[in-house]
């Protein structure tokens, strides 16, 4: 030591001073590594010890495959890590539409609507109709484990489609072809209540049917061809049925009309000739108060009257002669004619 210089030695024990340090804090990162892993999977854990049920849902609870009855509510709650699962159920109203347009094998959807192929069906006489309709339905909050525990996530395809499918094949299978479109509303009201019959008929009562709509009823085409034609014959038949009331209609009114206007002329004549009776009558009353007012002296005095009449009129026309006579009456008549040129 004594031959080493007092720098050279001072050196040496920092760098032994250096390394100590570096060993001691590598070997606190590998001693925090197990801690950070502890921490991790503690986090982990109770990540997935929580979850949340939304509105409109219920959880279903199953423990290493076993189901519990008794079904979760929403909200915020914990499981067992690893031990439990949880199945989120629908238990909003849903809708199946069976129609052509967006039809797929199997009954496939989203947000609560399913979409399936149109129900097809034989009619009364064996003939193949295909029914398009939609169903709504409801699952049982208080029923949605037992119905997962029984028939699965799937239980819509083995509990709604079945009876959907034999109710509306049960009630098609009562009409012939022919008679559908006639009796269709008979048909939707008869396929509702056996759905919902049927429905009421699963042990427990789980589902609620709310609604079903009849959408259309596709005939095979010699069927549908028959009844358009008939449906044209009778339309047929309306119209000239109502061309033959319109006819009957205006023949009654030119009837009318005509018995009108001769009901019009009888009261015009009959007032014409309650006219006339009663003219005639006033003219023979006028007639007898006048003869009862003619006196001998009133003639006297109208024969003066009418004679110097005529003889002012002979003054003012000397070219006239005066003629009188008397007549088979016994009346005096005066009568002027003009003078011949002979007379002149």
């Amino acid at each position: 030591k004594n031959s080493l210089p007092r720098k050279e030695i001072a050196m040496n024990e920092k760098k032994m001073l250096d390394f100590t340090e570096k060993q001691l804090a590598t070997t606190g990162e590998w001693l925090n590594i197990p801690v950070i892993i502890l921490i991790v999977v503690c986090i982990l854990v109770l990540k997935s010890a929580i979850y949340t049920i939304e509105t409109g849902f219920v959880g279903v609870k199953a423990r290493f495959g076993r189901y519990f009855m008794d079904e979760v509510e929403p909200g915020i709650h914990f499981k067992i890590p690893l031990a439990d699962t949880i199945k989120k159920v629908d238990v909003r109203i849903k809708t199946i539409n069976y129609v052509s347009s967006k039809a797929g094998k199997k009954l496939s959807g989203k947000s609560g609507i399913l979409y399936g192929q149109p129900i097809p069906v034989l009619d009364k006489r064996g003939l193949r109709v295909q029914v398009e309709l939609t169903v709504q339905y409801q699952l049982r909050p208080e029923m949605a484990a037992e119905v997962i525990a029984n028939y699965g996530m799937d239980w819509e395809l083995k509990l709604i489609h079945p009876i959907v499918r034999d109710s509306v094949r049960d009630v098609i299978a009562k009409y012939p072809a022919e008679e559908i479109p006639m009796k269709r509303t008979e048909i939707a009201q008869n396929i509702s209540n056996a759905i919902v019959e049927a429905v009421l008929k699963i042990k427990g009562n789980p589902l609620q049917v709310t609604a079903v709509q009849l959408r259309d009823i596709d005939l095979p085409p010699r069927i549908a061809q028959k009844i358009q034609e008939v449906q044209e014959a009778k339309q047929e038949a309306e119209k000239m049925k109502a061309l033959e009331e319109r006819a009957r209609y205006e023949q009654q009114v030119k009837l009318i009309k005509a018995e009108t206007e001769k009901k019009e002329k009888i009261l015009r004549a009959e007032a014409e000739k309650e006219e006339k009776i009663l003219k005639a009558q006033g003219e023979a009353e006028a007639n007898k108060l006048l003869s009862k007012s003619i006196t001998p002296e009133l003639l006297k005095w109208r024969e003066l009257d009418i004679q110097e009449k005529m003889a002012e009129a002979i003054r003012q026309n000397p070219h006239v002669r005066l003629f009188y006579g008397n007549s088979s009456f016994g009346n005096l008549h005066f009568w002027l004619e003009e003078k011949s040129k002979e007379d002149k």
